[in-house]
């Protein structure tokens, strides 16, 4: 227990009450210590608070934040406020108006108010309510929310007292003196322990009798006097400020925060992650410049090791008693179902005591059990246990939470989980069987484990199971029942399907999703060496001819030299935008224009240094994996980055990381088939050029090299054909298991709840980094070559020609003379009033002009369209397409639109000439993304793929589709296109999947081509996808009639009734689906067929409608009767909808069978 702080009972909450100082003098109200109570008014959830829960008053204002504690006495009464508070009303007659209002008392009233701009720093803390929705006079607070703010307020109570009491240990020496936290070494040197505030918040609270070390006695409040800190020969900026009640504290800036973050990361963690005061913490020494406001800075003490988050090995799957409740306390309803379930011990027992493993007992922990039958377990301390449990209705599998940092033993817990039972009976009924269970058998910590706000449901398949048998767990890792692999895929599921449920979650439910996000990645980083896919691999080179290869050896480091932006370091960390990081590069060196040293970065083209200096700093991180070498020519080593950057100052290199080099002295050359610049300082490589070069390595040494590749386990290549026709009736789901497929193809895994738009955002969300080079035209291209050269350096043709961009942009164009389509852009957008370019047609736009030397530049209007450019994100990183591609084919498409093909493009002047331009249609388009990404999948569904002319639109490609005729394969095919005379080859990681409606085409009457190339599945009508009973009968049986009037082709498939509730009021739901699905179905299927329609519908549904014949006659010149009594014409049609539904429904029997069941 935090002295001075309530203790939160199980029946009770955390309240933050909200005042605003307009209307009222709070801080009068503080000072006058007369005043113990008062009402509160309150606006929100009024019914739910009630005697003893907790509030913390909030005041808004400037200086936003908690400034006092209080317990609730009453539930709320409708009145006037107390006759002693009305004097502090701002306006008097408001304290007389009659409103919903809480009595309190005052528990603590801080000394030092707790502000937002410290709460918001808290990552756990910063979505509290009161700060993303401030309206309102009274908001919840989550337990979880209330342990941080808890020791928050111990935090804040420890260091006023410092201030309010001003306590101070024994005298060190004359004059001297030292607090809990602080040393003062007269007559120039003061000492501060580094606690959270100083590590995470950027600021420490000086204790009155240090003002005058710091010349700070004039400081009052809302004072804000500048200081600066000098630390390593480096100057920060600080500064003092004054709070209310005469605390002052010095703050300082995030750069020199993260100086101490990055000198103590493991104090940082342990601040972040837990709620102690640590032992042994590092000091921050100060002394005095003799200018004035200048202090020097120095530390003492090492960093702490991370003992407190350490973890173990060990981890278990078990497999508990379900709960409807969430495992968050006694549910009698699914004991019942328990003890009829699988579950040995329950029936035996006759009750599961495992529904308590996720209860908040208000304390730092989760205590729980799993029930063991003669298992002898082997399980290390600190280790991790996943629970897991089935669902006794449906007998499906569920992954429900985990508990991490967890102790196996005899825990005694702070609360009798009988005592939460608050119904006496069933206390009564069950007191005797929890009696043993009182102590727990597990013990967690709640900063790594949760309880997932959506359990994910999991097939045993993917834990490498077919059965789980009477096991109460099972053990993970390599060579054990559950690989590790596939753990760690289900909870990257876990963060994906969480993610996904932000978007339509309250602000309540996200902050509990948000937690579980943060604690499985969490969990991930702890017990995961990593997350798969998310390794980079890099090639480095150790100064020019390997002279630094030595020092970086044993030292175990790697650097970039770079030394002119030591000063900068700092800074440049803080830059998490790339341009904004690559324009501050250059405006550091125009600082410096006339120096050497910053030559190279006004150069015509900096953008390989600017690039190496971005990766180093904010790409690399620590799990990559780095190889050391002199361009191709030499491998010294191959090592794993374990740090992030920090400096070291020598001659050769500022900027270093740590590296574990695993293998040194390996003398041997990076073999010639692995593209990339590696005259450069830093490239990074792509997966299979990493693993090329260790199979050299292998190869030319006989080393054996582990490659460090982690990638999801993706399911067997060959489980996948390469292109796939899904056929069926209308409405089983051909278009949605289309997305399912490609989800697996491009992830590896599959998940039942991915949908087309849900495919798209984690593609756009992986990718988001990226550009999409085919999208770009050739004018932005060449204004972004521009900027990646030097926005205001005058360039050549040939120098924009081998601009990154242009290379990477070219690969998407057919275009013959690249220096010509630039020469022409730069001539149609140069200025009207040019002096050295004279062509006719100019767009107006004047983004370039040519010098008399005839290098070309931009203009102002160029420069201003360039940060256009470089701002519009949306244009140059919609990528999430680019493995997937969604179209739907018709009659009129053709093999223009699907391959390539000549297409007129008005003049970009927006003039009326046209020009003709070679376009690639998408599927080259896609076999040009896949060629150049051979470590990916990509697919193409195209729906209603029987709708097109499959020899027009594939045309001489056709051949190409077959597996062995595929690019890199044994018989591979490559053709020339007709159009741009390209050679063209389909890529092996290309798939494409197809969808048909059966009722459409037969499959015999398809394309023979097609049918040669594709693999065709059917999927058929399941009945058991549909929960209304009612609505399964009533499709079953019109799937019977149709079958027998013409074939199964034209079943009508389960999709249509899948949302009908399970509880559908007299047949609301079913009856719209119905009028508006099926029967327009029906009459398209048996058009004119009124026999077949009355065989389904029933006769009653078919209008008959009967009139005399009419002939004409010559001699009247009029229609007359026919005179016979058969001469009638019978009209024929559906009577009204409403109708038609009733009559169907007796027509089957549906109505008379439900009623006889219900008897």
């Amino acid at each position: 227990m935090v002295i001075g702080i309530p203790e939160l009972s199980l029946n009770n909450n955390v309240w933050i009450f909200q005042g605003n100082p307009k209307y009222y003098d709070f801080f009068s109200e503080f000072h006058d210590e007369s005043i113990t109570e008062g009402w509160w008014t309150v606006t929100n959830n009024k019914e739910q608070i009630i005697k003893g829960d907790i509030g913390l008053i909030w005041i808004s204002g400037s200086d936003a934040g908690i400034y006092a504690i209080i317990e609730i006495l009453n539930k709320p009464e409708y009145r006037e406020d107390s006759e002693k508070l009305k004097k502090y009303w701002n306006i008097p007659s408001d304290a007389a108006n009659k409103e919903w209002r809480v009595q309190y008392k005052y528990i603590i009233k801080l000394k030092k108010p707790i502000l937002k701009t410290e709460i918001i720093l808290i990552d756990s803390l910063k979505d509290l309510t009161i700060i993303k929705a401030p309206q309102g006079t009274n908001f919840l607070v989550t337990r979880e929310e209330w342990l941080n703010l808890r020791h928050l307020i111990s935090e804040n109570l420890k260091n006023s007292e410092i201030l309010e009491q001003d306590k101070f240990g024994d005298i060190i020496e004359e004059d001297s003196y030292s607090t809990n936290s602080w040393r003062y070494e007269p007559p120039n040197v003061t000492i501060k322990t580094l606690d959270k505030s100083a590590i995470l918040y950027g600021g420490t609270v000086i204790p009155a009798k240090l003002r005058d070390f710091f010349g700070i006695e004039n400081v009052h409040y809302g004072d804000k006097k500048a200081v600066e800190l000098e630390y390593q020969n480096k100057k920060y900026q600080a500064y003092f400020t004054a709070r209310k009640y005469d605390s002052t504290t010095l703050q300082w800036y995030d750069n020199f925060r993260s100086i101490i973050q990055r000198k103590y990361p493991n104090f940082t963690k342990f601040f972040i992650n837990n709620e102690e005061y640590v032992e042994n913490c590092p000091q921050m020494k100060i002394t005095k410049h003799t200018e004035k406001n200048h202090f020097f800075i120095d530390f003492l003490g090492e960093d702490k090791t991370d003992s407190n988050l350490s973890v173990s090995d060990s981890i278990i799957f078990a497999q508990i008693g379900w709960s409807d409740n969430g495992w968050q306390g006694f549910d009698e309803e699914s004991s019942q179902k328990s003890q009829n379930s699988g579950f040995r011990y329950i029936k035996e027992e006759g009750i599961s005591h495992e529904w308590w493993n996720f209860f908040d007992y208000g304390d730092d922990f989760y205590y729980g059990w799993i029930q063991f039958r003669g298992n002898s377990l082997q399980f290390n301390q600190n280790g991790l246990v996943l629970f897991s449990s089935i669902n006794p209705d449906t007998k499906k599998y569920y992954l429900i939470g985990f508990y991490g940092a967890t102790e196996y033993g005899n825990f005694h817990v702070p609360i009798n989980p009988i005592d939460t039972i608050h119904d006496s009976s069933i206390k009564e009924k069950y007191q005797d069987k929890y009696a043993e269970f009182s102590a727990a058998g597990w013990k967690a910590k709640k900063e790594l484990s949760t309880i997932f706000y959506q359990p994910l449901e999991f097939n045993l398949e993917e834990i490498n199971q077919t059965q789980w048998g009477q096991s109460a767990y099972l053990y993970v890792g390599d060579g054990k029942a559950i690989p590790k692999l596939n753990v760690q895929i289900l909870l990257e599921k876990v963060i994906d399907t969480h993610t996904s449920l932000l978007d339509e979650s309250s602000e309540t439910s996200s902050i509990e999703i948000r937690t579980v996000i943060e604690k499985t990645k969490k969990v991930l980083s702890h017990y995961f060496s990593s997350t798969p896919g998310n390794k980079n691999y890099w090639r480095i080179a150790p100064g020019r001819k390997g002279v630094l290869w030595n020092i970086w050896k044993n030292d175990k480091i790697c650097s970039i030299g770079y030394h002119q932006y030591e000063p900068y370091l700092d800074e440049l960390i803080q830059i998490k935008d790339k341009n904004l990081f690559y324009n501050r590069l250059i405006e550091i060196a125009k600082e410096h224009n006339g120096s050497e040293d910053f030559s190279f970065m006004l150069s015509s083209q900096p953008g390989t240094h600017q690039n190496t200096i971005w990766s180093f700093f904010h790409e690399m991180k620590p799990g990559d994996i780095v190889i050391a070498s002199t361009g191709k020519s030499q491998i010294y080593g191959i090592g794993t980055i374990t740090s992030d950057i920090s400096s070291r100052r020598t001659e050769d290199f500022t900027q270093i990381r740590n590296v574990r080099w695993d293998y040194v002295d390996l003398n041997t050359s990076i073999p010639q088939g692995v593209p990339g610049n590696f005259s450069i300082t830093l490239n990074k490589l792509k997966v299979d050029d990493y693993l090329k070069i260790i199979s050299s390595i292998q190869n030319e040494t006989g080393q054996i090299i582990e490659n460090k590749i982690e990638i999801k386990p993706k399911f067997p290549t060959q489980q996948f054909k390469k292109q796939v026709i899904l056929y069926g009736p209308p409405g089983t789901g051909k278009t949605y298991s289309s997305v399912l497929r490609a989800h697996e193809i491009i992830y590896g895994y599959h998940d039942p709840n991915v949908t087309f738009s849900l495919l798209h955002k984690r593609l756009k969300e992986q990718n988001k980094e990226e550009f999409d080079y085919s999208q770009t035209t050739w004018l932005d291209a060449i204004i972004l070559a521009f900027g990646e050269i030097g926005p205001d350096q005058q360039v050549s043709v040939d120098e924009i020609k081998e601009s990154d961009i242009i290379k990477k942009v070219s690969t998407y164009k057919n275009t013959q003379s690249i220096s010509k389509t630039i020469a022409i852009y730069l001539q149609r957008e140069s200025k009207i009033d040019s002096e050295t370019v004279y062509v006719k047609n100019k767009t107006g736009r004047e983004f370039f002009d040519k010098a008399p030397n005839s290098n070309w530049y931009l203009t102002e209007k160029g420069s201003e369209y360039l940060q256009l450019l470089k701002k519009d994100t949306n244009r140059l990183s919609e990528t999430s397409s680019s493995q997937f591609n969604f179209i739907t084919f018709h009659q009129s498409f053709a093999y223009e639109d699907f391959i390539e093909g000549i297409r007129p493009e008005l003049n970009e002047s927006g003039e009326s000439t046209i020009s003709y331009q070679i376009k690639d249609g998408i599927f080259k388009d896609i076999c040009k993304k896949a060629a150049l990404d051979p470590n990916n999948n990509y697919v193409l569904i195209i729906d209603e793929i029987n709708r097109g002319n499959i020899s027009k639109i594939f045309g001489e490609l056709i051949t190409l589709l077959e597996d062995n005729k595929r690019a890199g394969e044994a018989e591979e095919i490559t053709v020339k296109l007709p159009y741009s005379g390209q050679e063209f080859s389909v890529p092996t990681n290309v798939y494409i999947i197809g969808t048909m409606n059966s009722t459409d085409k037969s499959i015999a009457l398809v394309d023979i081509a097609l049918r040669r190339r594709f693999h065709f599945e059917r999927l058929n009508v399941d009945y058991k996808l549909i929960k209304n009973q009612i609505a399964r009968k009533l499709l079953q049986e019109l799937n019977r009639v149709i079958c027998a009037i013409k074939n199964p082709d034209y079943e009508i498939g389960h999709y249509y009734f899948m949302n009908i509730p399970e509880q559908d009021l007299d047949n609301i739901e079913l009856q719209k689906v119905f009028e508006t699905r099926i029967l327009p179905l029906l009459e398209e299927y048996f058009f004119n067929d009124w026999e077949a329609l009355a065989t389904i519908l029933g006769k009653e549904s078919i209008k008959v409608d009967k009139k005399k014949k009419l002939v004409w006659d010559e001699d009247t010149g009029k229609f007359e009767d026919e005179s016979g009594d058969t001469d009638f014409i019978y009209g024929l049609s559906i009577r009204d909808v409403s109708i038609v539904f009733e009559n169907t429904m007796k027509n089957f029997g549906i109505y008379q069978q439900e009623t006889n069941l219900s008897e």
